[in-house]
């Protein structure tokens, strides 16, 4: 394992493919670049639209002019607003308002197809641009956000054609459901490999960041540790130190199991190694055995609780520390570790880096949660939750 040293934060990955982007004011660069990219796509379709509509006015199809150029003009205003958003204030494009007046336009273009035409017609209005709400909506809130948005499109495209064809959906249900699946998966792709491209973004600045402090650490740390081995005439510290200089050269050359491990095995290895360094005795109390976990779970786990149980023997003066690790919710872990120590007054007590880098940093990294608690006299729980 490698827990013991408290390693320096890289950057937080954002939310995977299919989970929903926390909240933001400004989005990033790779969120911009895209809209970009949608607002050129959202120029030319009403470019295209236009030349459309002006050739079905010369009488090619029984359009309504009036209502046509309007619904134009509308698009144009907005696609121009949202364009200049994207390119000044940036902030703009992620306010929930902004988005549900994007998908709002787009669901109103749809339904209103069959009121511009009169009769049949070979394409239908507006070309795609109300699937560009559907792939902005993915874009910036996410995989789910955007299919909702594209099912909103893509059915009122469909109660437009049934309520202005005298029968309503008969022998065009097919092509209606059809657009719905569109729109909905399109929303849903936008959003998936939006999370896909910030992984890799994200990927390659920690990989970026764990170079930089490995050449810190050996550079320094190693050194250190190194010669307090070499000068020691204390068996204990030697044996800590190298142990330290072990575990910080497993980081730096990342050698961490990549398979699946066994979430108990892995922290009953930790608090022997925590008891080992500290006064504290370290209890581990098994509610539900979560079994096998990603890696990159256990490690996170594992190197909180290790970071919890170094904090009490600091600063709590218990004689024990007791974990509870028990299976919740729909595959989630949860994971509390107790002591009867002196406790503290958790709204005046600021975090630590202890606190803030090497438990929260690591729990929510993975995606999970952190909750402290405890008052003045009555000991101390911090309780882990990650899914």
């Amino acid at each position: 394992m490698t827990q013991a040293v408290p390693i320096p934060a890289v950057p937080t990955p954002p939310a995977t493919a299919g989970q929903r982007r926390p909240p933001s004011t400004v989005p990033d660069e790779q969120t911009i670049g895209l809209l970009s990219a949608v607002v050129v796509l959202r120029v030319a379709l009403l470019v295209w639209a236009s030349v459309v509509v002006a050739i079905d006015i010369r009488g090619v199809a029984p359009i309504r002019p009036v209502p046509a150029v309007v619904a134009l003009g509308v698009l144009s205003a907005w696609t121009a607003l949202y364009g200049w958003w994207v390119r000044r204030r940036p902030t703009m494009v992620v306010r929930t308002w902004v988005g549900i007046v994007d998908v709002a336009l787009a669901a109103s273009v749809a339904g209103i197809d069959h009121l511009v035409y009169e009769g049949p017609h070979p394409q239908t209005f507006a070309s795609a641009w109300p699937l560009c709400a559907a792939v902005v909506a993915g874009i910036v809130h996410g995989t789910r956000v955007g299919a909702f948005a594209g099912a909103c499109i893509g059915s009122a495209g469909a109660i437009g054609m049934a309520a202005l064809r005298d029968g309503g959906l008969d022998g065009a249900w097919l092509a209606a459901l059809g657009t719905i699946v569109l729109m909905t998966v399109s929303g849903a792709i936008a959003g998936m490999v939006t999370g896909l491209v910030r992984r890799a973004e994200t990927t390659a600045a920690r990989a970026e960041a764990r170079e930089e402090v490995a050449r810190q650490l050996h550079d320094g740390v190693l050194q250190t540790l190194a010669v307090v081995q070499r000068r020691s005439d204390d068996p204990e510290l030697v044996g800590l130190a190298r142990e330290q200089e072990l575990d910080l050269r497993r980081f730096i050359s990342d050698e961490r199991p990549r398979s699946s491990q066994q979430l108990v095995a892995e922290l009953r290895r930790t608090l022997a190694q925590a008891e080992r360094r500290t006064s504290l005795r370290c209890e581990l109390v098994v509610i539900d055995d979560p079994g096998t976990r990603p890696p990159e779970t256990v490690e996170a786990l594992c190197g909180a609780v290790h970071e919890a149980v170094t904090n009490a023997a600091k600063h709590s003066q218990a004689p024990r520390v007791v974990v509870c690790l028990d299976s919740v919710g729909t595959g989630a872990v949860s994971c509390t570790i107790n002591d009867n120590g002196v406790g503290f007054d958790v709204e005046s007590t600021p975090e630590g880096t202890g606190m803030t880098r090497s438990i929260r940093g690591r729990v929510e990294q993975v995606g999970g949660t952190v909750q402290v608690s405890s008052r003045p006299g009555e000991g101390c729980e911090i309780a882990l939750r990650v899914p």
